[in-house]
């Protein structure tokens, strides 16, 4: 895995928390006294690891092309 791997990794998985918070965001009008941020980001390794697997299910799919 290169460096530049790595980060666009740990940028996706950022961005699902991000999505996660804007959906929480949503689903309660916008008030954000209803929403805990830290709940949210407890869920930042799982979303980590989904993306690590993602990335490398499309190479392995891609090299055996």
């Amino acid at each position: 895995m290169k460096k530049n791997d790595f980060i666009e990794i740990i940028k996706m998985s950022v961005f699902l928390i991000l999505m996660a918070a804007l959906y929480s965001l949503y689903k309660f009008n916008f008030d954000f006294t209803k929403i805990k941020i830290l709940p949210i980001l407890k869920w930042y390794p799982v979303s980590f690891i989904c993306v690590l697997v993602g990335f490398y299910l499309s190479r392995f799919l891609k090299n055996g092309r």
